[in-house]
């Protein structure tokens, strides 16, 4: 048997469609092989109905059918196929993240199937390296968990499947529309909450008295959420877990919410979905960049990647209301190989050390810097140099080149590793 999984150390892609018809075998392995060149270790993906499509939609199924019925049957071809697929991506060095749904498919299904769909995932992957996420979003759409069947996808619920335009107007209503779907949830349904914690927390209880694997849960994007809140028998996750979503007015959260959580409910910490890249047709390399390191430095285990054509598999027609960017597209960022590089650098100096410490400045709520400070030395992050004296180090290395330096930039953004052996 394969050793045990771990959570740290992790730089993971984010292909909620992979086991679909959208993308057959031999792009499957060749995309696999180019996120391994460019130093990626993990992939999160559906091992199930994936988000934002009712399982009778025709993009929810794979090339043997979908994962399972609304009327409880389960296909036994799509277990083996996901077995396979899991298998060619342990093979070449890629840890797999198992979701083994949707928050609000509980509610179409009930907690009893969910345990039965969850104990056929482990029994086709347990022996595999993989990582089990009990549900994307635990708490999406609770006042409104039947939102999409029959066979809607959100494409239908936003009238049109022409690329969005990324206007603020937009963006407001939309997150206008959420608050006022979730304020219904506590009015009208005041135990629909507690309703799903408990559901979900049921599935969490059989996971975990069937593996040994870590499990971690997936949190909605919403003011406040985190996994350990979403769920019941919480004890049984692995890390504490957030999204940070896809609005610039996140950008803070990136290194805010670890010095929150961690040493609270957990020692470990992963932003299981920061800002998309080419979502909205926003958030493109710099964001990325400031994502990772604000994570990583503030103490995280791991990070997770996504970018808007992957997730979805995008032809710049499904699911276009997130923008219309596609995996072609996707795939030519050059973002994915920075992170790449920028992960083996934190590896090789800092890495994971839950006894490090975290110090940063501020100023007018914007990040001046973060460092980190552990048993191998020190590692800080400039997001602009030229908005605060940048401390003396080993080493500079310039994150959106990928260049190594002796002395620090005059412009841009810029990382400086300083080991033990400095006098740190």
């Amino acid at each position: 048997m394969p050793s045990r999984a771990d959570i740290e150390g992790l730089l993971i892609d984010t292909w909620w469609f992979g086991l679909t018809h959208r993308i057959d075998e031999q792009t499957f392995l060749d995309f696999a092989r180019q996120r391994v060149a460019e130093g990626f270790n993990a992939i999160q993906m559906v091992v199930g109905i994936p988000p934002e499509v009712a399982p009778l939609h025709p993009e929810a199924a794979s090339d043997v059918g979908v994962a399972w019925t609304l009327n409880g049957q389960i296909n036994t071809g799509y277990l083996k196929m996901a077995r396979k697929r899991v298998e060619q991506l342990n093979a070449i060095g890629l840890t797999v993240i198992v979701y083994g749904a949707w928050g609000m498919q509980i509610d179409w299904v009930g907690s009893d199937f969910m345990r039965r769909w969850w104990c056929a995932l482990i029994e086709h992957l347990d022996d595999l390296n993989v990582i089990y996420c009990v549900t994307g979003e635990v708490d999406l759409w609770v006042a409104t968990p039947r939102l999409l069947l029959p066979n809607r996808s959100t494409d239908d619920l936003h009238g049109s499947t022409a690329p969005a335009r990324a206007n603020g107007l937009r963006r407001k209503l939309q997150r206008l529309a959420g608050r006022a779907i979730r304020l219904s949830a506590k009015l009208f349904s005041p135990d629909a909450e507690t309703r799903r914690r408990r559901r979900w927390g049921e599935v969490l209880q059989t996971l975990s008295e069937s593996t040994q694997r870590p499990i971690i849960v997936h949190p909605s994007g919403h003011p406040g959420a985190y996994s350990h809140a979403l769920i019941d028998h919480s004890d049984r996750l692995a890390a504490v877990t957030v999204q940070t979503g896809h609005s610039p007015a996140s950008r803070n959260l990136h290194w805010r919410l670890p010095l929150q959580y961690l040493g609270t409910v957990s020692d470990r910490f992963i932003n299981l979905e920061p800002w998309y890249e080419g979502i909205l047709g926003n958030f493109w390399t710099d964001d990325q960049l400031f994502a990772y390191w604000c994570n990583m430095l503030a103490g995280a285990c791991s990070f997770a990647y996504g970018a808007h054509g992957v997730w979805n598999l995008g032809d710049g027609r499904f699911l276009a209301h997130w923008g219309g960017q596609t995996l072609q597209q996707a795939r030519a960022l050059q973002t994915p190989r920075l992170l790449g590089q920028s992960h083996a650098l934190w590896l090789r100096t800092l890495s994971y050390d839950p006894d490090a410490t975290t110090d940063h400045e501020e100023r007018d709520d914007v990040l001046l810097r973060i460092s980190r400070s552990g048993k191998r030395g020190r590692l800080s992050f400039y997001p602009d140099v030229t908005a605060c004296r940048v401390e003396d180090a080993d080493e500079y290395y310039l994150p959106n080149s990928g260049e190594t330096r002796s002395s620090p930039p005059a412009t841009g953004a810029v990382i400086a590793w300083r080991s033990t052996g400095a006098g740190n």
